[in-house]
């Protein structure tokens, strides 16, 4: 994430993530649902980030193919800090 005067950066996920149509936009959804409690925009993208990265790596731990990530994705972001 970049702003005029900070950056950050997630190195956590999977590759499976790029390989699922629908994620981009999932991102997209996650981070305004953040940015809707969260007033620091950074703050917000990163947190969204982090959440997707996390359940992708939950998700991957039971899937091995993109279909069954798919799925699996969905039930993990649930999940993510329960």
């Amino acid at each position: 994430m970049l702003s005029s005067t900070r950056r950050a950066q997630v190195e956590r996920g999977t590759a499976l993530l790029s390989r699922v149509t629908g994620t981009g936009c999932l991102l997209a959804a996650l981070t305004a649902a953040c940015r809707a409690v969260e007033a620091d925009d950074v703050t917000a993208a990163l947190a969204a980030t982090t959440w997707m990265a996390l359940a992708g790596e939950m998700a991957e731990q039971r899937s091995a193919r993109p279909g069954s990530f798919r799925i699996h994705l969905l039930d993990a972001l649930d999940e993510v800090g329960r």
